[in-house]
Formats: structure tokens, sequence, C-alpha cells
């Protein structure tokens, strides 16, 4: 009589959030696959980490992450990526400077504001990009400010008087002409980088 063999139990899988992440530990995705990782990298609110088959998989530091195994030295490291330039990244565009009034309806023009609000209307200038740029009105009205971007996607932000009654030059006329500058002035620094 033959003595039966077993197969191998499978390793335990548990979820770790992301910041946990090191080299030594398999990755198991929803559909069952596995990625060794042999390194991470830390940046700011993400960790990039880098598999055994050169990929690599970028997570939010408080992201769930389902794995196996633990943290081991890996024997025959694999050089890592470079960290990324953090300038060169805070000058990423294109950069838009962005007039609205404090319902968050987005004007393209100080004209057509000035055309359709009262003089004492409060406004709010912005300069964003990506996350922070305006959506779509969901009334099919235009453009609205983004609620939720990400903070690194808004560069400035100041309220203003359509038209301040005692200085001209710190009503929105004034600061969205400023803020025009400064995405024009990202905008070139971002592509000469």
């Amino acid at each position: 009589m033959h003595p039966q063999s077993t197969p191998p139990a499978e390793p335990a899988t548990r979820t770790i959030k992301a910041r946990y992440l090191s080299a030594g530990m398999t990755v198991v995705y929803e559909d069952g696959t596995r990625d060794q990782v042999t390194g991470t990298i830390r940046y700011g609110d993400d960790v990039t980490a880098t598999m055994a088959d050169g990929a690599t998989g970028t997570y939010h530091v408080e992201e769930g992450v389902t794995v196996t195994g633990s943290a081991t030295a890996d024997p025959t490291p694999t050089p890592t990526p470079a960290q990324p330039d953090p300038i060169a990244d805070a000058l990423r565009g294109p950069w838009l400077a962005v007039l609205a009034d404090l319902d968050g309806t987005v004007y393209p023009t100080y004209e057509l504001a000035a055309r359709d609000l009262p003089d004492d209307a409060e406004m709010t200038v912005r300069v964003v990009r990506d996350t922070a740029m305006p959506v779509d009105d969901p009334d099919g009205d235009g453009m609205q400010l983004a609620e939720q971007y990400h903070y690194r996607d808004l560069a400035y932000e100041i309220d203003a008087w359509l038209i301040d009654p005692d200085d001209e030059s710190v009503g929105a006329r004034a600061r969205y002409a400023q803020a025009q500058h400064m995405a024009d002035g990202l905008n070139a620094a971002g592509v000469t980088r």
C-alpha cells in the first residue's frame, strides 16, 4: 500500500496596507494570479512595488493589498527605478486658470461673469490641473468646479469680489489675469524641464 501524498497547502493570504509592502511578499490579485515583490519605493502617498518579472504596480499607502509570505531580504536585489523628480512632477501640466462663482459655476471669461453676475458677486479664482480641472455640470449648464480633487492639482486659489469697490487690483478681473499668467508660467516651466 502506498501512502497518499497530500499537495502542499496554499500559503495563507492576508490584506495589508500598501505602506507595508516589501521584498519577499507575493501580491495576490483578484483573479488569483500572483507576483512576487522584489523591491518597493515610497513617494509621498504612493508606494511603487517592483515585481520579479520587472513590472511595477503603484498603490496608495492606505490601499488594501492581498499578500502571502513575509518580508525577507532579497538575495539578488533588483535595481530600483529612480525616484521621480518632485519638482518636475509639481510643474507637470497642463495648468488652467479658472474663474467661478461661489456656487462653483465656471465662467470661461471675466467678461461673461461681469455680464451675468452683480458687481458684488463673490468669485473663486484657481490654477488647476488633472483632477482639479472643471467638470461638466450635471444639469448640462456648462462647467462646474471639481468638488473632489488631489491636493497636488491645485496650485493657487483665492476668493475675490467680481468688482472690488475699494481696489480694482484685488478684484476678480485682476486675480483672474494673474492666475492666467501663473498657469502660462507653469506650463512653460513644465515643458522645459
